[in-house]
């Protein structure tokens, strides 16, 4: 006898009002979810662009340093020159410089 009361009182049935709140909450802390989700992978893109940004700067100062160097040609200096050019170089690119192309 008890237990059906308890049943009769806990049917959704009885409480319209109080399950379209449960509802209303449910969605919104899924919805909550998924914008904190969709944030963070924003954010991590938003850093990645910026860094991106960073190094295609760093990548055209580069580039015209060494515009600026190989524009400055010295026949009369050319190991000078020649330095200028490997400055700031990776070791690798700088390997075979010193070799001499034979015409």
């Amino acid at each position: 006898m008890a237990g059906s009361r308890v049943r009769e009182y806990l049917n959704p049935r009885r409480h319209p009002v109080i399950c379209g709140i449960v509802v209303v909450c449910i969605a919104a802390l899924v919805a909550t979810a998924v914008l904190v989700v969709a944030f963070t992978r924003q954010s991590g893109d938003l850093e990645s662009t910026r860094q991106l940004d960073q190094d295609k700067t760093a990548a055209q100062s580069v580039a015209g340093k060494y515009a600026v160097g190989a524009a400055t040609f010295k026949a009369d200096d050319l190991p000078a020159w020649s330095a200028v050019l490997k400055k700031g170089t990776a070791p690798n690119s700088t390997r075979g410089s010193t070799r001499r192309c034979r015409l």
